[in-house]
């Protein structure tokens, strides 16, 4: 009924439908940047058009919405970054006092958690555009999409274990390394 790129375009809807109005970028947008949000957001957009059943004056609303939202977003994601950077830097830093990481840690954490406020209110405020059929159809996706995430999590887990050994990471115990039979450190 879905393919796994359906819901996977669902599944970061909830992340990247804040940048739906934006302006579609001149070139290939670059990796990870505001121009890649963007036309993610739109994708989605698309997906949940398609799959809701969205009027055109829903879709209005709802890119009116993001247009309204789209500066402060951009600014809190910026803060937040810059907040990350300067942990980053002072924790690179042997000198900083663990105070000083503490407190940026903090400041990262609440410019990290405006963003994410940011972006379930729009969220909350797109989701008041559809009807109670819509929101019902939305929420059965939402839950397919983490079911299907649970599922390849587990399943790459589960095949990290057999490849590696339970509890054994690559050149732990006995083997062909230098702790294993033969070699310079073997009783």
């Amino acid at each position: 009924m879905f393919n796994r790129s359906m819901i996977a375009t669902f599944t970061l809807l909830l992340a990247a439908l804040p940048a739906a109005a934006q302006p579609a970028p001149g070139g290939p947008p670059p990796m990870g940047g505001p121009g890649l949000r963007a036309a993610q957001a739109r994708e989605n957009l698309e997906f949940l058009a398609h799959h809701l059943k969205l009027s055109e004056a829903q879709r209005t609303q709802i890119k009116d919405i993001h247009a309204r939202h789209r500066e402060s977003l951009q600014a809190k994601r910026k803060a937040a970054q810059e907040a990350r950077q300067a942990l980053h830097k002072a924790a690179m830093d042997p000198a900083a006092p663990l105070e000083t990481l503490r407190r940026l840690h903090q400041s990262a954490a609440d410019r990290q958690f405006e963003v994410l406020a940011e972006q379930r209110a729009v969220r909350l405020e797109a989701r008041g555009v559809f009807t109670p059929e819509q929101r019902a159809e939305a929420d059965r996706l939402q839950a397919l999409g983490e079911e299907r995430r649970q599922f390849r999590m587990e399943r790459l887990r589960g095949a990290m274990e057999r490849r590696m050994g339970r509890g054994m990471g690559p050149g732990m115990g006995p083997g062909r390394g230098p702790g294993g039979p033969g070699g310079p450190f073997a009783d």
